[in-house]
């Protein structure tokens, strides 16, 4: 992916970000000013329009500001979203997902991880939990909880002992989408 490509991709999830929390430019810049962070007004609106890009700092604050999962931008399509079960990908940020999203995370956190995250670890985590029910379109707490039945089996059968929190997201997120994938098309 080149840099326009991550711009563009940036600058939707920005605005769509600000469109869905009813946050102004201004208002994003002066929580932005209170964490010692440089992005005021002007540089936000460059971001949305493409001519400047962002600091993982800057994108870091700006999604635990707006309580949004960071854009995923690695390639031309999420992996999470690869195959989507739904027939085409839900347009649009979609906020009761996020809150479903973070709650999931949370209780991950609690139970899986002992409640010690960094930051940045719980962001990419709550973002692929997001991605992960974008993907399958609806949210079955019996697949999440064979997923992670799943998960808990590799990481026994190798031995996992120090497995990094957003590995075992993302594998987890797998798994489900995988049974999803399976129990939707047996219907």
């Amino acid at each position: 992916m080149n840099e326009i490509d991550a711009r563009t991709r940036i600058a939707a999830w920005l605005k769509e970000s600000l469109d869905a929390t009813s946050i102004t430019q201004d208002e994003l810049a002066r929580e932005i000013k209170k964490r010692q962070i440089n992005l005021d007004q002007s540089k936000i609106s460059r971001i949305i329009n493409r001519t400047r890009g962002m600091s993982a700092e800057e994108l870091l604050a700006t999604a635990d500001i707006l309580k949004v999962p960071l854009p995923t931008i690695g390639t031309s399509r999420p992996l999470l979203l690869a195959s989507d079960a739904t027939g085409g990908e839900p347009k649009g940020f979609q906020p009761e997902l996020s809150e479903l999203a973070l709650e999931i995370t949370k209780d991950l956190e609690k139970n899986e991880h002992d409640g010690d995250l960094e930051d940045e670890d719980y962001i990419q985590a709550s973002a692929l939990i997001y991605n992960m029910l974008r993907s399958t379109g609806a949210w079955h707490p019996k697949l999440f909880d064979e997923s992670k039945k799943l998960m808990a089996q590799v990481k026994k059968d190798r031995e996992l002992v120090n497995l990094p929190f957003t590995d075992y997201v993302k594998s987890v997120a797998i798994y489900y989408q995988t049974l999803a994938r399976a129990e939707n098309s047996s219907t």
